[in-house]
């Protein structure tokens, strides 16, 4: 996983110096649950940590908007990039929630993971990631643009 805190933390800097919102969504397990809060599953991992001046929401749902939607948009954001853990389910569902919201989406196809899971009849986890980089950025809202960038293409303006 260093190779994912490395793009993450790249990607993070880039905002910061560019005087974009470092928005982060943590998880807010109950108990038992794998990334429970309070718990090093549930925790932001210390490679990533946020910087003074992010901003760290707690997400209740599989989705990142689920009550964080009116403070992303009160720190002026109309554009997100997605990076993260759980690909097939907190990644993905901020990102088809955030375009059918009105958000400008940028999938990071080297930014994100899935463990692995489910009986052995599931795909492995690269399938499901690649499977999520070919379809994830069709996700539709003609108002909006949904799009994917490696990590070294990401710009902040």
């Amino acid at each position: 996983m260093k190779w994912l805190h490395k793009v993450i933390g790249e990607i993070q800097q880039g905002a910061r110096v560019s005087g974009v919102p470092v928005v982060f969504l943590q998880h807010n397990g109950e108990a038992s649950y794998r990334v429970e809060t309070g718990t090093p599953g549930g925790e932001i991992h210390a490679a990533i940590v946020p910087a003074p001046g992010d901003i760290v929401l707690a997400e209740n749902s599989a989705g990142g908007y689920y009550g964080t939607d009116e403070t992303v948009r009160t720190v002026g954001v109309d554009h997100v990039v997605v990076t993260g853990y759980a690909t097939d389910l907190c990644f993905g569902t901020t990102y088809r929630r955030g375009i059918s919201m009105g958000y400008d989406m940028t999938l990071v196809p080297d930014g994100h993971f899935t463990p692995d899971g489910g009986p052995p009849s599931f795909p492995a986890p690269e399938v499901r990631i690649q499977w999520s980089n070919h379809v994830l950025p069709k996700a539709g809202n003609t108002d909006r643009t949904s799009q994917v960038k490696p990590a070294q293409e990401v710009r902040f303006t």
